[in-house]
């Protein structure tokens, strides 16, 4: 995806974590957002750590979220996203899903995502 990316122009940067919740996450996003002063970001899977981030220090940059995957009925993890989305609200203006089965899960319960902000790929 990053190579298909940059053949259109667009700059990709790696946070090199083990995972989205890894604490090098925050150093690594914050020197992304100093340093080339985006101004839209496409995420893929949004960590906890940039989602504080941008919450705090760049509500005006527009996001791009991608779903590829769903959330289990009732585990606390489902119950958590929908927390964080609300309680550490970001400038989201469009959520992209890779298949409409995903799209369908969360518009039917899964979350609040309304078809104007939504696009399938």
């Amino acid at each position: 995806m990053n190579k298909s990316l940059e053949q259109q122009g667009v700059r990709c940067f790696a946070l090199n974590a083990e995972s989205g919740h890894s604490f090098c996450v925050l150093t690594n996003f914050l020197r992304v957002m100093r340093e080339f002063k985006p101004d839209l970001l496409h995420i893929h899977v949004l960590p906890l750590f940039a989602r504080v981030i941008i919450h705090f220090f760049y509500r005006k940059v527009p996001c791009v979220q991608t779903i590829h995957g769903v959330v289990r009925e009732g585990t606390f993890s489902k119950i958590l996203n929908w927390s964080i989305d609300h309680i550490l609200a970001i400038n989201l203006k469009m959520t992209t899903f890779i298949s409409n089965g995903v799209r369908r899960f969360y518009e039917n319960g899964g979350g609040d995502y309304s078809n104007e902000k939504s696009c399938v790929i």
